[in-house]
């Protein structure tokens, strides 16, 4: 990072951003060219969880790399400046890396999509077999995060 004074290294603080986020980007490699899409998710334990359809784009490039960018943002502003090269973008964000996989087993596929909800609301929730059928939930473990607070 060249700013390091605006870098973040204290896990509670990135942890904190991503709790702020409404959304996140996915960033992969489809045969060698950049694709990246905005999800809902979810975050626990240093795991970012998601749900897609069970085909599509998304799915046929993570079963043909694994390898992700997971990007969250929050308190994005846009600072005015009467100078034209002075203005400036206010923003927290956390940058992440690692690799997706499928979460396996009905249970399990229940308790992430708990992690994803909750991340937009409290409370419990209740999935039907035929509702968990019809969609593929993922899990990156993130390996490595970095952080910027831009001023």
């Amino acid at each position: 990072m060249r700013r390091t004074d605006r870098e973040i290294t204290h896990l509670p603080t990135m942890e904190r951003i991503i709790g702020e986020a409404r959304f996140c980007r996915i960033a992969m490699c489809d045969n060698g060219r950049p694709y990246i899409v905005p999800l809902c998710f979810g975050y626990r334990d240093r795991t970012v969880f998601f749900h897609c359809a069970r085909e599509g784009r998304k799915l046929e490039v993570l079963r043909k790399n694994s390898a992700v960018c997971v990007e969250f943002e929050a308190g994005v502003e846009v600072v005015e400046n009467s100078i034209a090269c002075k203005w400036k973008l206010r923003y927290r964000c956390v940058i992440a890396y690692g690799s997706a996989g499928i979460v396996e087993g009905a249970e399990n596929k229940r308790r992430a999509m708990d992690v994803i909800m909750r991340t937009y609301t409290p409370g419990a929730f209740t999935y039907s077999d035929e509702d968990l059928a019809g969609i593929v939930v993922c899990q990156v473990p993130l390996e490595s995060m970095t952080c910027k607070i831009s001023a």
